[in-house]
Protein backbone atom coordinates (compact mmCIF):
# COMPACT_ATOMS: atom_id res chain seq x y z
CA UNK A 1 0.00 0.00 0.00
CA UNK A 2 2.77 2.55 0.92
CA UNK A 3 4.07 1.64 -2.27
CA UNK A 4 1.87 2.76 -4.32
CA UNK A 5 1.47 5.81 -2.03
CA UNK A 6 4.96 6.81 -3.04
CA UNK A 7 4.92 5.84 -6.67
CA UNK A 8 1.86 8.10 -6.64
CA UNK A 9 2.97 10.92 -5.00
CA UNK A 10 6.26 10.82 -7.43
CA UNK A 11 3.92 10.77 -10.33
CA UNK A 12 2.47 13.92 -8.95
CA UNK A 13 4.99 15.75 -7.90
CA UNK A 14 6.94 15.20 -11.15
CA UNK A 15 3.83 16.33 -12.83
CA UNK A 16 3.46 19.73 -10.76
CA UNK A 17 7.36 20.45 -10.91
CA UNK A 18 6.82 20.19 -14.70
CA UNK A 19 4.46 22.43 -14.89
CA UNK A 20 5.71 24.71 -12.57
CA UNK A 21 8.35 24.66 -14.95
CA UNK A 22 6.69 25.51 -17.81
CA UNK A 23 4.92 28.98 -16.03
CA UNK A 24 8.21 29.88 -14.91
CA UNK A 25 9.78 29.34 -18.80
CA UNK A 26 6.48 31.35 -20.09
CA UNK A 27 7.20 34.00 -17.39
CA UNK A 28 10.82 34.73 -18.67
CA UNK A 29 10.00 34.41 -22.30
CA UNK A 30 7.22 37.30 -21.80
CA UNK A 31 9.60 39.21 -19.65
CA UNK A 32 12.52 38.93 -22.79
CA UNK A 33 9.74 39.53 -25.57
CA UNK A 34 8.85 42.93 -23.64
CA UNK A 35 12.42 44.07 -23.15
CA UNK A 36 12.62 43.18 -26.83
CA UNK A 37 9.73 45.20 -27.54
CA UNK A 38 11.60 48.40 -25.34
CA UNK A 39 15.00 48.32 -26.54
CA UNK A 40 13.41 48.61 -30.70
CA UNK A 41 10.90 51.36 -29.19
CA UNK A 42 14.01 52.78 -27.92
CA UNK A 43 15.88 51.74 -31.02
CA UNK A 44 13.54 53.66 -33.58
CA UNK A 45 13.35 57.04 -31.81
CA UNK A 46 17.49 56.74 -31.66
CA UNK A 47 17.20 55.83 -35.52
CA UNK A 48 14.64 59.12 -35.35
CA UNK A 49 16.69 61.63 -34.17
CA UNK A 50 19.76 60.25 -36.52
CA UNK A 51 21.86 58.79 -33.96
CA UNK A 52 22.51 55.39 -36.63
CA UNK A 53 25.71 54.46 -34.20
CA UNK A 54 23.28 54.09 -31.22
CA UNK A 55 20.25 52.94 -33.09
CA UNK A 56 22.75 50.07 -34.76
CA UNK A 57 24.04 48.88 -31.29
CA UNK A 58 20.14 48.47 -29.81
CA UNK A 59 19.37 46.66 -32.79
CA UNK A 60 22.32 44.06 -32.21
CA UNK A 61 21.79 44.09 -28.49
CA UNK A 62 17.71 43.20 -29.69
CA UNK A 63 18.93 40.10 -32.29
CA UNK A 64 21.88 39.57 -29.93
CA UNK A 65 24.59 40.03 -31.97
CA UNK A 66 27.72 39.39 -29.76
CA UNK A 67 30.07 40.28 -32.53
CA UNK A 68 28.68 43.23 -33.49
CA UNK A 69 28.36 44.77 -29.79
CA UNK A 70 31.57 43.78 -29.07
CA UNK A 71 32.89 45.97 -32.25
CA UNK A 72 30.36 48.90 -31.51
CA UNK A 73 32.06 48.31 -27.96
CA UNK A 74 35.54 48.41 -29.47
CA UNK A 75 35.12 51.66 -31.08
CA UNK A 76 34.47 53.27 -28.45
CA UNK A 77 36.80 52.06 -26.19
CA UNK A 78 39.60 52.66 -28.74
CA UNK A 79 38.54 55.84 -29.88
CA UNK A 80 40.87 58.35 -29.10
CA UNK A 81 38.78 60.74 -27.18
CA UNK A 82 36.23 58.93 -25.84
CA UNK A 83 34.03 61.82 -25.06
CA UNK A 84 34.76 63.54 -28.37
CA UNK A 85 33.30 59.83 -29.67
CA UNK A 86 30.53 59.80 -27.82
CA UNK A 87 29.22 62.95 -29.15
CA UNK A 88 30.41 62.83 -32.62
CA UNK A 89 27.87 59.46 -32.72
CA UNK A 90 25.49 59.99 -29.91
CA UNK A 91 24.86 63.20 -28.76
CA UNK A 92 25.31 65.80 -31.66
CA UNK A 93 22.62 64.02 -33.51
CA UNK A 94 20.13 64.17 -30.95
CA UNK A 95 21.21 67.73 -30.35
CA UNK A 96 20.35 68.22 -33.62
CA UNK A 97 16.73 66.61 -33.89
CA UNK A 98 15.65 68.58 -30.55
CA UNK A 99 17.12 71.62 -32.34
CA UNK A 100 14.40 70.85 -34.77
CA UNK A 101 11.95 69.58 -33.13
CA UNK A 102 11.69 72.98 -30.76
CA UNK A 103 11.58 75.02 -34.04
CA UNK A 104 9.46 72.50 -35.18
CA UNK A 105 6.85 73.19 -31.70
CA UNK A 106 7.13 77.05 -31.86
CA UNK A 107 6.06 77.14 -35.30
CA UNK A 108 2.52 74.56 -34.59
CA UNK A 109 2.32 76.51 -31.39
CA UNK A 110 1.77 80.27 -33.17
Amino acid sequence: MATWLIITLSIVGAIAVGVLGYLLYRKADKTSDDLQRRINKLENMFAAAGSTWMSELLEDIVVGDASAITTKMRDIFEADNTTEFFVEKVARPCAAFVRKYDADRKKAVK
